[in-house]
């Protein structure tokens, strides 16, 4: 029977297409597009390494870019430092001075970081309108690192050609090429998790790092190092002993550079966003370490668990609603199947960042979605929430840029505004203190949870303009 129930819960309900209404064509929308930089993507790796610092070489207005994320969209970031001792460290030159640089600054920040207490890992990135003068950060790096304690890593600047996971996925790959491997020896036992995006360091991200903990123990297995969990440096460097890398579609490059140098086995994985791609993730590590027999048994005991909760509110929740999700590119496919599981509709689907990010085919996996809007130009998603609003969604998971469009929309008479939830990045106005995952099994009820409430919260403003008689 439990079996049975499982099944069930994977197999889609919902069969219908929803396509969004075509976007207003590029040449005319001159709108800025919803996309964010390189630089937030490199802030948000530094974040997620606590003991990492990053010096970038360009004007003083890049600070400003970590207040996106310091006490905004993670409450619990130590980027800055009340005594100035900041973990992203400026230059500060500009177009007046910038034509005499040749490293001088970088090196003095270096050895200023170097002298504080915990800093055992230092990035170096640059501004295009450093980079252009031909300054060759990673000679400066190699000359330097003899001289400092901490380990020194160049990380090219590409401001100009990705977007913030480009940075994110760009520090994943520096820090692949320079981690410390010596010494290491692969175990069997041993498994590390490379791509994923702990965008802050509150307690969804570090509840997902748990859960991923948790799965891997659960098959006998020692999940050593999570780039990125919001783990120190040196237990980054732990992957030189992992045999097997779990590679997350943001750090498929830095697995398969790591995987030259240690010899470790690369298995390229969906991110477990969902009871499907959660019990995929199990079975693919199960058949690589021959550990399928403690796989099952998880497995069943873990569905035994869950699947009973959902009985009444898959049939009186969301059976038939229509549902939104705007976040990374990697968590698209697996909300579309955890839609399909409840028996809801996707209406929506769209990414803050560049379409290359998405590294698979929806359709394989996915039995109907809407074509995802990429950078979108804010002209264009606006025409899109407005849409969403008129022709009818009842949930829209999204982060704050676009819950506070949706927001602001015009109502029209006798309309009821869609409810919104915050979520990936950013996230200003909805934190995570106790233990939040969305990955993993525990991630899926708490991820479905949220989403139930909201909708029993719509469900009763509806019941109020229709109060019983007293």
């Amino acid at each position: 029977m439990l079996e049975a129930m499982s099944e069930a819960m994977l197999e889609p309900l919902s069969k219908t297409v929803s396509e969004p209404a075509p976007p207003v064509a590029e040449a005319e929308d001159f709108s800025p597009p919803l996309r964010y930089p390189f630089l937030i993507g490199v802030y948000m790796a530094t974040n997620a390494i606590p003991d990492a610092y990053t010096v970038v070489d360009g004007p003083d207005c890049l600070f400003f870019k970590t207040e996106y994320i310091h006490g905004k969209h993670d409450v619990r970031s130590t980027l800055l430092d009340v005594f100035g001792n900041h973990r992203i460290a400026l230059t500060n030159v500009n177009a007046g001075n910038v034509a005499k640089s040749h490293g001088d600054a970088v090196l003095r920040k270096i050895k200023q970081i170097d002298a504080l207490p915990g800093s055992s890992v230092i990035f170096v990135s640059s501004l295009p309108m450093v980079t252009i003068i031909g300054t060759q950060y990673d000679t400066l790096v190699r000359d330097a690192q003899p001289q400092t304690g901490a380990r020194l890593i160049d990380c090219p600047g590409r401001s100009l050609q990705g977007d913030w996971l480009s940075g994110y996925s760009d520090m994943l790959i520096s820090l692949a090429h320079n981690v410390d491997t010596s010494g290491g020896v692969l175990d069997p036992k041993k498994v590390a998790i490379v791509g994923h995006l702990m965008d802050r360091t509150e307690g969804d991200h570090v509840a997902n790092v748990r859960e991923l903990e948790r799965i891997v123990a659960a098959l006998g297995l020692e999940l050593v190092t999570v780039w990125l969990g919001n783990q120190p440096y040196a237990q980054l460097s732990e992957i030189r002993d992992a045999a097997t890398i779990l590679a997350f579609p943001l750090g498929e490059k830095a697995s398969k550079v790591i995987a030259t140098r240690t010899g470790a086995r690369v298995l390229d994985m969906k991110v477990p966003f969902g009871l499907s791609r959660t019990r995929r993730m199990i079975a693919e590590l199960a058949r690589a370490t021959g550990t399928e027999a403690a796989a099952d048994a998880f497995v069943e005991a873990e569905l035994r668990e869950l699947i009973p909760r959902m009985e009444w509110v898959v049939p009186h929740i969301f059976l038939g609603k229509k549902l939104g999700f705007s976040a990374a590119p990697d968590l698209l496919g697996g909300f579309v199947q955890i839609a399909q599981d409840l028996g809801a509709e996707v209406v929506h689907l769209s990414a803050p960042c560049f379409d290359n990010h998405l590294a698979e085919d929806l359709a394989e996996d996915c039995d109907a979605f809407p074509t995802p809007l990429f950078s979108p130009k804010m002209r264009a998603i606006r025409v899109e929430m407005e849409r969403l609003a008129a022709t009818g969604i009842d949930l829209l998971m999204c982060n704050t840029e676009l819950r506070q469009m949706m927001s602001r929309l015009p109502s029209s008479r006798g309309a009821r505004a869609p409810i919104t939830l915050e979520f990936g990045f950013p996230s200003f106005f909805d934190h995570a203190l106790a233990d939040r995952p969305f990955l993993g099994f525990r991630g899926w009820i708490a991820f479905v949870d949220r989403m139930a409430n909201a909708l029993m919260a719509a469900r009763e403003v509806v019941a109020s303009e229709f109060p019983p008689h007293q």
